[in-house]
């Protein structure tokens, strides 16, 4: 059965892959070959530094509520470093909850691209899923839980999630 799971999810995020276009905006097939080069990337040091201390300020401001501020610092912690993945994904969070559907689809595909593989990419995956959710997307929030899926197979949030927009696999499938 785990088999059979894993081959739809794999074909579902391929066709997904495939279906999407390279070069807008905010493509939600963005993949980790877009990433940028090494020379791209360069940031300054102390850029580097003031960029990560927005964030944590940015983090701080979330946990005790005070989302105006918090947002203040995770755009600032953007501006001195936009390859900031984790600055990208909480103004993604932050304007998907005020229905910025254009704004948090562009910070979450620049999450994507610059976050490493793994739990974070399935992490912004199922969030940028959400914001599709929230506007009755299901097929586009289907690719973005597959596509999490892919980057961590165990994330339980994203197997949730799946479960959450599509049926169940027929379990008379399993049998053949």
């Amino acid at each position: 059965m785990k088999t059979k799971l894993l081959w739809m999810v794999t074909c579902c995020a391929l066709a997904a892959l495939a279906s999407c276009s390279k070069g807008s905006t905010y493509d939600a097939g963005v993949v980790k070959s877009d990433v940028p080069s090494l020379e791209q990337q360069t940031v300054a040091p102390g850029q580097q530094r003031a960029s990560a201390e927005m964030l944590e300020n940015g983090k701080r401001k979330w946990r005790v509520g005070d989302e105006k501020e918090a947002r203040s610092f995770f755009v600032k912690a953007a501006e001195k470093n936009p390859y900031n993945f984790e600055a990208h994904y909480w103004l993604g969070v932050i304007t998907r909850d005020h229905h910025e559907w254009d704004a948090a689809n562009q910070h979450f595909a620049r999450a994507v691209q610059y976050c490493p593989a793994g739990r974070w990419e399935a992490r912004v995956r199922v969030d940028w899923g959400y914001l599709f959710e929230m506007q009755n997307q299901k097929g586009m929030a289907a690719k973005q839980y597959d596509l999490a899926l892919l980057a961590d197979p165990e994330f339980r949030e994203a197997q949730g999630a799946r479960a959450r927009v599509l049926p169940p696999v027929n379990a008379s499938s399993d049998q053949e």
